[in-house]
């Protein structure tokens, strides 16, 4: 249960603010709410396999020790790239299109992106099944989230400001590793 609420909370905070979540703002608005929510929940479970998948590989290669040294260094990378990230480009990630074209946009923004590389991470040195749950359920809600009150979010909170809360995750969670791993 502990790798599912890691996983949850991680990426749910990772993905607030996030690139994808703009996509989610901007394209997912006015379209029907069922298959817009089932079609996204399909890409991130599929995302999130595929995280999982080579976090698993991984873990069968490399010694706990390295692997718990190497993801406390990459959450702090994260935390960093989080913090002083910006991402004015993606403001506007263009005209809404069919389902299909924004599942499609929404599953290349998030290739090799932080949240996904952190499942992996976990993926690492915890049970796989459990944390394609967390981290699937933890990026279902940000996106959920993002559809029902982006608009809210994005009049009367700085994208900065969650921004920042991802950051801190990342710090915490690197801190954390880094510590039960050398202690």
């Amino acid at each position: 249960m502990e790798a599912v609420l890691t996983a949850l909370g991680l990426v749910f905070l990772a993905e607030l603010g996030d690139k994808t979540q703009l996509v989610v703002l901007t394209m997912g608005a006015g379209r029907r709410l069922v298959p817009t929510l089932a079609g996204l929940l399909a890409t991130i479970a599929l995302l999130q396999g595929i995280a999982v998948g080579i976090g698993s590989l991984v873990a069968e290669a490399v010694p706990d020790t390295a692997l718990g040294i190497g993801s406390g260094l990459l959450f702090l990378v994260f935390a960093a790239w989080t913090w002083f990230a910006t991402d004015d480009a993606d403001d506007d990630p263009g005209p809404p299109g069919t389902l299909l074209a924004f599942l499609a946009a929404f599953f290349v923004a998030e290739l090799g992106d932080k949240s996904s590389l952190a499942t992996a991470l976990l993926a690492t040195t915890n049970d796989a099944f459990a944390t394609w749950l967390g981290a699937t359920l933890g990026f279902f809600g940000a996106t959920v989230v993002s559809l029902a009150a982006g608009t809210f979010l994005r009049s009367r909170v700085r994208p900065t400001t969650l921004q920042r809360a991802g950051a801190i995750a990342f710090l915490v969670v690197g801190i954390v590793t880094l510590v039960t791993t050398l202690a």
